[in-house]
């Protein structure tokens, strides 16, 4: 599992998520990729897959490996980092199809072909 996180002027940060071992809820772990706004999206593409390979590879993990990805950006605490990024939810279809929205106040459907 992964979270997708966009800014318009930022662009993408892509967040691979592990099992904790002990509580057994989703956090998220290093390492964090940035993908500018302007990249194609053949790259972007890539950086997700790239991100769920290392979700994959990570299925349980410790509190210890906890990634706050958003003090790599300006903003030092999670709800002022979600008041300028929007999170894209995504799926994986098979082997073939991701889709998400991205929750904003225009919810918009992006499909990426991997």
């Amino acid at each position: 599992m992964i979270s997708v996180y966009y800014n318009q002027k930022y662009g993408f940060l892509i967040v691979p998520n592990a099992i904790e071992r002990f509580m057994g809820c989703y956090i998220s772990i290093e390492p964090t990729i940035e993908i500018m706004a302007e990249e194609t999206i053949d790259k972007i593409g890539c950086a997700i897959r790239k991100g769920i390979k290392i979700a994959e590879s990570f299925p349980k993990v410790d509190e210890s490996q906890l990634n706050n990805f958003w003090k790599q950006t300006k903003y030092k605490s999670f709800p002022t980092f979600s008041k300028n990024y929007q999170r894209i939810d995504l799926k994986q279809n098979g082997d073939e199809l991701i889709e998400g929205d991205i929750r904003e106040k225009r919810k918009k459907k992006i499909i990426l072909i991997l």
